[in-house]
């Protein structure tokens, strides 16, 4: 197996475990048990790794590149004027959806 992905958190691993799974590639989460760990060993060795079998490793990393959208740029909340991060769709103090973002039905 190979290591195809890692985050210092485990919910996207394993949101993209459940993408390549989708797809028919066999893969595996490594490392959740870890988070314990940070602060003993450094940082990086707590993270969460996204394993894949070898004959499907170049098919999971496009799938990979294709579906990790680029955040773009902060915006600013048209009714409360408080900065959001690029990758919320929702002011996190108002509930206000970013512009050109419409609510779920």
């Amino acid at each position: 197996m190979v290591k195809v992905f890692s985050a210092m958190t485990g919910a996207p691993v394993h949101n993209l475990k459940n993408v390549l799974e989708a797809q028919g590639i066999v893969c595996e989460v490594r490392g959740d048990h870890l988070r314990a760990a940070a602060g003993e060993v450094p940082p990086i060795e707590a993270w969460v790794e996204l394993w894949v079998e070898d004959d499907r490793v170049e098919e999971a990393r496009r799938i990979i590149k294709d579906g990790i959208p680029d955040e773009g740029e902060d915006w600013v909340c048209a009714e409360c004027n408080e900065t959001v991060e690029a990758n919320f769709g929702q002011c996190w103090n108002c509930g206000a959806y970013r512009p050109n973002e419409t609510s779920p039905a």
